[in-house]
């Protein structure tokens, strides 16, 4: 299976990474990223072809497969450019990040074929998630009368969110969006409806400058997570839309 991606950062390369653990057939042959984090880590990370535009890899390549790992903003218009060229496509989560471009995508969709565009949606494919399914498809849970679901992260981790592109809500749809669209995904398939009404809140009252442990007794996860985009956050955004 010969894969080309557009965007390939620190998921990207994890996700490749992965696939080609499992399935000896996954070949990565190109890629658009200025700036690409840990290539070598790629089976065949020696022959990978690298191009400036996405439009010219599509023209160029013959492949089975597009990962779509660009900063979310980019997702519809590389879609856009995969469905057009007509090439199966992974679309990482979340896929667009607003309701107009939901619409236009399910647009898409619709002429093209929803089958073109595989969705990570990482959940749908975690062990327990698939229990959960056989469970319910067993009739060894009852009917849902209400859930309470709660994340707990940790510092290290929400840190990664907030040190790169992940923090702009233009870029990423939003923090919601971005961290939880996989677990909201989940309670649909639990629940098997869509939510009617949506409420949130939250504030930012724990994690100030008053309530910072002191440097010298505290590890550094609570004051710094050293971010690989610095470079990529602006790049990223540049080239792969030219």
């Amino acid at each position: 299976m010969r894969i080309i991606t557009v965007g390939l950062g620190l998921r990207a390369v994890s996700v490749l990474e992965r696939l080609q653990a499992h399935m000896s057939e996954a070949e990565v042959v190109a890629y658009v990223d200025p700036n690409s984090y840990q290539i070598e880590r790629l089976r065949n990370h020696e022959t990978i072809r690298s191009y400036s535009a996405l439009e010219t890899m599509l023209a160029n390549e013959q492949a089975d497969l597009l990962f779509v790992g660009s900063p979310n903003h980019l997702h519809l218009e590389h879609i856009r450019l995969g469905l057009k060229a007509g090439v199966r496509m992974f679309a990482e989560k979340p896929v667009v990040i607003s309701m107009d471009e939901t619409l236009e995508l399910a647009e898409l969709l619709s002429h093209h074929g929803a089958d073109r565009v595989l969705v990570g949606l990482v959940l749908r494919y975690a062990q327990h998630a698939r229990d959960l399914r056989g469970a319910q498809a067993a009739g060894q849970i009852g009917d849902v009368v209400s859930i309470e679901a709660n994340e707990h992260i940790a510092p290290y981790h929400g840190a990664f969110f907030m040190q790169d592109w992940r923090r702009y809500t233009r870029y990423s749809g939003g923090f919601m969006l971005e961290k939880c669209c996989h677990d909201l995904d989940i309670y649909n398939m639990v629940t098997g409806s869509r939510p009617s009404r949506v409420a949130s809140f939250g504030g930012r009252k724990s994690f100030t400058p008053e309530n910072a442990p002191p440097r010298e007794t505290d590890t550094q996860v609570y004051h710094e997570k050293a971010s690989i985009g610095k470079l990529h956050r602006t790049r990223s955004a540049q080239m792969l839309t030219s």
